[in-house]
C-alpha cells in the first residue's frame, strides 16, 4: 500500500511538473517578445523554481526506487515464482498488445518533444540576449564616436578662435605702434582694422576640416544603418531557423514513434513466430511418432494374420504340388511402399 501511495504521489508530482513546464514555456515566449526587465526577472525566478522542482523530483524518484528495491529484496522465492507463473499465464490479445505499444509510442515522444521545445526556446532566448548585447555595444560605440567627433570639432574650433584672437591682438598692437610712428595721423588705421574686425565673428574652421568631419559623420550613420539592417536580417533568419527546427523535431518525433511501434510489432511477431514454430515442431514429432506406431502395428497385424493363415493350413496331397507352387502370388511390400508420402503431407488433399 505504501508503494502504491508513493507511486500515486510521484504521478501527481509529474503532472504538476508538466504544468510548470508549460507555464515556463509561456513565460519564455513572453520574455522573448517583450523587452521588460520584470519579465526577465520573472523568467529567472521561474527557472530557479523549476531547478528546485527538478531536484525534488529526482529525490522522489530515488526514494521510490530505493523503496521498490527494498521491497523486492524482502519478497520470498515463492512469491517470485508465483509472479513468474502469473506472467507466463498472462497472455494478452494482439489487439491489446498493439494498443499498449501505440500508447507507449505516443507517450514517449511527448516528454522528448517538450524537452526539445524548451531547449530550442532557451537557445532562442540566449540568441536574443546576444543580439541585444551586440546592438547595445554598437550603439555605445556609435555614441562614443559621435561624442569624440563633436569634442574634436569643438576643440579645433576653439583652438582656431584662440589663434585668431591672438592674431587680432597682435595686429592691433602693430597698428598702434604704426600710428605712433606716423605721428598720430591715423590715415591707414581704418582700412587695416576693418577686415580684421569684420572677420572676428566668422568661423575659423577650414573647409577641408568641415568636409572631413561631414564625411566621417556620414560614414558613422551608414555603418549604423548597416548594423540595423544586419540585426533585422539576423532576427528574420533566427525565426526561420526556429521554425525549421520545430518542424524537423516534430517530423523526427513522428518517425521515432512509428519506428518504436514497428519495433514492438516486430518483436511481437517474432515471439508469435517462435511459438508457432515450436508448436509446428511438436506436431511434426507427434506425426512422425504416430506414423512409426502405425507401421509397427501394421507389421504386427500382418504377422498375426500370416500366423493364423499358416495355422489353418491342413494336409495337402502330393499330387499337383508343382502346379500349386507357381499358383501363389508374390508377396508385395505393403509395409514400406516405394512412393510413400512424407508425414507432413498426410493431411493435404493432394496426398490422397
Amino acid at each position: 500500500m505504501d508503494s502504491k501511495g508513493d507511486l500515486q504521489a510521484l504521478q501527481d508530482f509529474l503532472q504538476q511538473h508538466a504544468e510548470e513546464v508549460k507555464s515556463l514555456q509561456s513565460i519564455i515566449r513572453r520574455a522573448a517578445s517583450s523587452k521588460k526587465d520584470s519579465d526577465q526577472q520573472a523568467l529567472h525566478q521561474q527557472l530557479s523554481v523549476f531547478n528546485t522542482q527538478v531536484q525534488k523530483l529526482q529525490e522522489k524518484v530515488n526514494a521510490v526506487k530505493k523503496d521498490e528495491t527494498s521491497e523486492a529484496k524482502e519478497e520470498t522465492k515463492e512469491k517470485q515464482s508465483s509472479q513468474k507463473k502469473d506472467k507466463k499465464q498472462r497472455n494478452f490479445s494482439p489487439e491489446e498488445q498493439e494498443n499498449a505499444y501505440q500508447l507507449k509510442a505516443s507517450m514517449m515522444p511527448q516528454v522528448h518533444s517538450q524537452t526539445k521545445m524548451l531547449q530550442a526556446e532557451l537557445m532562442l532566448y540566449n540568441r536574443r540576449n546576444e543580439l541585444r548585447s551586440l546592438r547595445k555595444h554598437h550603439q555605445v560605440s556609435y555614441n562614443r564616436e559621435t561624442n569624440l567627433s563633436a569634442a574634436t570639432t569643438l576643440h579645433v574650433i576653439s583652438m582656431y578662435e584662440k589663434k585668431a584672437r591672438e592674431a587680432e591682438r597682435r595686429a592691433d598692437s602693430l597698428q598702434a605702434e604704426l600710428d605712433k610712428a606716423n605721428g598720430g595721423t591715423g590715415t591707414q588705421s581704418k582700412p587695416m582694422s576693418g577686415p580684421i574686425r569684420a572677420e572676428k565673428n566668422q568661423s575659423f574652421l577650414s573647409p577641408a576640416k568641415v568636409e572631413e568631419l561631414a564625411k566621417k559623420n556620414q560614414i558613422l550613420v551608414d555603418e549604423s544603418q548597416d548594423q540595423k539592417r544586419e540585426i533585422q536580417r539576423l532576427k528574420k533568419e533566427n525565426s526561420e531557423l526556429f521554425l525549421k527546427v520545430k518542424h524537423s523535431s516534430e517530423e523526427r518525433n513522428h518517425a521515432m514513434s512509428q519506428l518504436s511501434t514497428s519495433e514492438m510489432a516486430r518483436r511481437d511477431l517474432l515471439t508469435r513466430f517462435q511459438r508457432q514454430k515450436a508448436q509446428h515442431d511438436r506436431l511434426s514429432k507427434s506425426l512422425t511418432r504416430q506414423s512409426a506406431d502405425w507401421i509397427e502395428a501394421r507389421k504386427q497385424r500382418d504377422q498375426e494374420e500370416e500366423e493364423l493363415r499358416w495355422r489353418q493350413v491342413g494336409h495337402a496331397a502330393p499330387h499337383g504340388a508343382h502346379g500349386r507352387t507357381f499358383s501363389h502370388p508374390v508377396p508385395r511390400n505393403v509395409d514400406q511402399p516405394r512412393n510413400m508420402f512424407p508425414v507432413t503431407a498426410y493431411a493435404q488433399p493432394s496426398a490422397a
